[in-house]
């Protein structure tokens, strides 16, 4: 039995050796796998985000689509209302329809676009239809066709303008 001591006490540092170099070999492995399990957790947060980030965008584009449908049945409330004499009883209800569907929309993030005659033109939000001459300085919006619209602070339909090419010069020599 002391035999056995003793002989074991020889082969003790080449085992803790052995242990030892098993050991390291176990940490690598487990860091390893560590960081392939972080890799796969940051590829699907990833992948997450990215799928949030495209329904949004569908979403987006789905709304934008269904408000400009939407458009279409306002401006044919308007042309229907503007057809109308002030004193048809139709009237008052039609206006009071196209006033339901246009809070609805704008619950949904919609703005209108309106340019006042004589203000400057943005390209941002106008489409320029073309020139006539008016009390205006050249360039300024002359009159507004169409109202246009915004949703969610994106231009949807520009507003059309006509430009104004300034006064004729007969009409400046009567002033």
């Amino acid at each position: 039995m002391e035999k056995d001591k003793k002989q074991r006490k020889k082969d003790a540092p080449e085992e803790r050796e052995k242990g030892e170099g098993e050991l390291e070999r176990f940490r690598r492995e487990r860091d390893e796998y560590l960081d392939g399990w972080k890799r796969a957790q940051a590829d699907l947060l990833n992948y997450k985000r990215g799928e949030e980030d495209r329904f949004k965008e569908f979403t987006r584009f789905y709304q934008e689509s269904f408000v400009k449908d939407l458009l279409q049945v306002l401006e044919s409330f308007d042309r229907g209302i503007a057809s109308l004499k002030d004193d048809d009883e139709a009237k008052g209800g039609l206006e009071r329809i196209r006033d339901q569907l246009l809070t609805i929309l704008v619950k949904q993030g919609l703005e209108e676009i309106h340019a006042e005659p004589g203000s400057d033109f943005n390209p941002g939000l106008h489409e320029a239809i073309g020139e006539v001459e008016a009390g205006h300085p050249p360039g300024s919006v002359a009159e507004e066709l169409r109202t246009g619209y915004l949703l969610s602070g994106k231009v949807i339909i520009p507003a059309q303008v006509r430009l104004s090419k300034g006064q004729h010069k007969e009409s400046q020599n009567k002033k």
